[in-house]
């Protein structure tokens, strides 16, 4: 019974394993389409993740866009700039 159990984790773990890296793989498409302007002149690298297990998500400085903010930005004026996040990462203190 014991074997037969870690038999069943080992198989699972491979299939996290494997989802795991398909999905790095996409949020890696993702982070290629996605065009970014004005962020180098800032010194800012925005990242695609997903956070909560199932949330995409674009962070930048600690700031974060969701997936669908990204697109409504992307369709209104074709890309996305540090003035899209909720604290303008174009301020300087």
């Amino acid at each position: 019974m014991l074997e037969r159990s870690i038999k069943q984790i080992q198989e699972c773990e491979r299939r996290i394993v494997t989802l795991s890296s398909r999905m790095s793989r996409e949020i890696g498409k993702i982070q290629g389409i996605i065009p970014f302007e004005g962020f180098d002149e800032l010194g800012l690298e925005p990242e695609v993740q997903i956070c909560s297990g199932d949330e995409i998500i674009v962070c930048c400085n600690g700031y974060e866009l969701v997936l669908s903010a990204v697109i409504e930005a992307m369709r209104e004026r074709g890309y996305i700039s540090p003035c899209d996040f909720p604290m303008d990462l174009t301020y300087r203190y």
